[in-house]
């Protein structure tokens, strides 16, 4: 998969739908639309949301795929008992967990990564984009930065997905090296009468149309390039609609577009088969065994809050929380709430630990 292969953006990796929304929203109504979101008033101007907090690796896969690693050792060296690992969703990258990198370096050692294609991380081709894969190269991730130690397991999305994945290939390492697990606006399945993810009418024309399009956008990187800035009302709109809840700041939207901006689209029709033939409700004996907090926003379009309470039935024993007004980007959207979840999970491990 080349290097060069042409990038494009949307709320949730939809811009290959962008057009055909276009269409139907006159060009003024769109730019006021985007004005009005992007004029808010914003608590998080300023922040820095590309700023690394410690050094950077590169774990190699077994596939010669480079993944671009952050760790961020704790403030406290005490606290280099537990290892948490964060994964990141579709068509974003490790900056997704920025206020995570920045408030919980005192509950203990952070590991940050770029899925592949994604971020700073190398491409691979196209067979790599299984659901099977991306479990390894979480399993790799694992084993390269925390190869000894407790670990506690947080995944967004699709990263979700992948810890699901990881169960099923690893289930010996539940309970025992990975106690805790936070699953973030995530599913075991696509869900009944919605595609996971990418819902609604520019999600399924995206699921239909998507690998003629990418083949006929490859080689003409000028002409995308040239669409995104005349159709950059409507992503901001489509942004803030699948990827928030109500009144996000425009900090918050800026950086989301940004990160879809940057991924190719091979790797944005590569990853569809993984969403479409998902079921992982089989793996869930396995994860139970370590402490399960699964947290849901209420406003979600793409990982709708039933898929959350589904998988609180596939998991009894799990915590469920759910937030209002709170759309698929919630570590970001609701940031202090999700780290407050990461908190207390800990907390709970580490009296579980000491009680042994």
């Amino acid at each position: 998969m080349s290097r060069t292969a042409s990038r494009v953006g949307t709320a949730a990796g939809v811009a290959l739908a962008s057009a055909a929304a276009a269409t139907a929203i006159g060009l003024a109504a769109q730019r006021r639309a985007a004005r009005s979101i992007m004029r808010r008033t914003d608590p998080e101007a300023g922040e820095d949301f590309d700023q690394v907090f410690g050094h950077e690796v590169t774990v190699v896969t077994e596939d010669g795929v480079h993944l671009a690693v952050e760790v961020i050792e704790p403030s406290d060296p005490a606290l280099t008992d537990i290892t948490l690992v964060f994964t990141h969703g579709y068509a974003l990258d490790r900056t997704t967990f920025h206020y995570q990198a920045r408030d919980l370096r005192d509950v203990g050692r952070i590991v940050l990564w770029d899925q592949r294609g994604h971020g700073g991380s190398g491409v691979g081709d196209d067979h790599g984009y299984t659901i099977e894969r991306l479990g390894r190269d979480l399993e790799e991730v694992i084993e390269a930065t925390a190869p000894t130690g407790p670990v506690v397991l947080v995944g967004h999305s699709m990263g979700g997905m992948q810890i699901m994945q990881l169960a099923a290939a690893r289930p010996e390492w539940f309970g025992e090296r990975i106690v805790g697990v936070v699953l973030l606006a995530t599913a075991a399945t696509h869900g009944e009468g919605a595609d996971l993810l990418i819902a609604g009418p520019l999600g399924q024309l995206a699921h239909r149309i998507g690998p003629s399009v990418a083949s006929f956008l490859r080689p003409r990187q000028q002409v995308i390039d040239q669409g995104l800035r005349l159709a950059d009302d409507l992503v901001v709109i489509i942004t803030e609609h699948y990827g928030f809840g109500s009144h996000a700041p425009p900090s918050l939207v800026e950086h989301t577009k940004a990160m879809h901006a940057k991924i190719s689209v091979d790797v944005l029709v590569a990853m569809l088969s993984v969403f479409n033939q998902l079921d992982m409700r089989v793996v869930f004996k396995p994860i139970q065994r370590a402490e399960v907090v699964i947290v849901a926003g209420e406003s979600d379009r793409m990982a709708p809050v039933r898929l959350s309470r589904d998988l609180v039935k596939l998991m009894p024993g799990a915590e469920l929380v759910t937030l209002a007004d709170t759309g698929h980007m919630l570590m970001m959207e609701r940031y202090a709430e999700v780290n407050q979840v990461v908190r207390d999970l800990v907390l709970r491990v580490r009296r579980g630990m000491s009680a042994e």
